[in-house]
């Protein structure tokens, strides 16, 4: 429940101006702690609903620009989300039930779809740098 309530938080605030610094958003001072929420989340012992609802934090976080332009951050959550695209392998194993891994599925799906939509949006403009990392950590990763 913790992680959903993250996740609704960076919906709600993610564009929110800083009013103490000019040029950044409220939510990018909080930036260690969603991503500490978010890797706990891809856990290899993470329960899938947690994965589930970590996906779309990820998806969030870069949609809403929380993680700025530092490409590393960028990279490592691009990763972290790509690893789920396992469950689509045919020799991927699970203690789960199939509708469990089938939910996970779609969430990857989706939350990797919201990614590539965001990156297509932003092809124009002053973000071009943080664009094209992120298409090539997408096509780099699991394809």
């Amino acid at each position: 429940k913790g992680i959903h309530l993250l996740n609704i938080a960076v919906e709600k605030f993610g564009d929110q101006a800083d009013p103490d610094y000019e040029g950044h958003q409220l939510m990018e001072q909080y930036q260690a702690q969603l991503l500490s929420a978010l890797r706990s989340a891809f856990e290899e012992t993470a329960l899938p609903t947690m994965t589930s609802v970590g996906l779309e934090l990820a998806a969030s976080l870069i949609e809403k620009n929380i993680l700025g332009s530092d490409i590393t951050t960028l990279k490592r959550v691009v990763t972290m989300m790509c690893k789920c695209l396992d469950y689509f392998k045919p020799d991927y194993e699970s203690h789960y039930s199939e509708q469990i891994v089938d939910k996970l599925k779609i969430a990857t799906m989706e939350s990797l779809s919201r990614l590539f939509c965001y990156c297509l949006s932003c092809s124009e403009g002053s973000s071009q740098d943080v664009n094209s990392v992120l298409m090539n950590a997408l096509t780099e990763e699991h394809r």
